[in-house]
């Protein structure tokens, strides 16, 4: 994640990741969107796999059934990498043909 600035250069002040492996696997097999919804993260992406291991994503939970926040880490003032905001995001994964 950067910061916005109209009058200097944009600073980078953390990131985050999911692993959507699965997700994308599926959508490739059934050729129709994926949606990470809660029911769909909960029956599958929260379950460990292959490609994910339980209790390995940022997300930290979600505002609705389409809606979760992301934990963004990066360094505090003393250079410790910390969480140090959160994102809101909706994933929606359509195959092309």
């Amino acid at each position: 994640m950067y910061d916005r600035d109209l009058l200097s250069s944009n600073e980078m002040f953390g990131t985050t990741s999911i692993n959507l492996t699965d997700a994308f696997i599926d959508a490739s097999l059934t050729k129709k969107p994926i949606a990470i919804t809660k029911k769909y993260y909960e029956n599958y992406l929260s379950k460990e796999s292959k490609f994910f291991k339980k209790g390995a994503s940022q997300i930290d939970k979600f505002e609705d059934a389409n809606k979760f926040w992301l934990k963004v880490k990066g360094p505090n003032k003393d250079g410790e990498v910390k969480d140090v905001c959160k994102i809101c995001v909706q994933i929606d994964i359509i195959p092309i043909d």
